[in-house]
């Protein structure tokens, strides 16, 4: 976790608008984080059965392919 490099990130950032095109991502799941959370809601992560988990549990596979994918 670097949160100077972070605050410093997201004072370039703008968040996408709610029209932006989708992206659909097929993986472990994203461990949210303050550059991600302005474009994925929690609404929108979905899960193939119940029992696993949202979240990018056993390696950031998912949270990285987000991130590529939103920037």
């Amino acid at each position: 976790d670097h949160p100077d490099f972070t605050d410093w990130l997201l004072k370039g950032v703008t968040p996408p608008p709610p029209t932006a095109p989708a992206v659909c991502l097929l993986d472990s799941g994203v461990v949210t984080n303050p550059i991600i959370a302005p474009a994925l809601h929690a609404d929108d992560c979905h899960r193939v059965d119940p029992n696993w988990p949202l979240t990018d549990d056993r390696s950031t596979h998912g949270t990285e392919m987000a991130g590529v994918a939103l920037y």
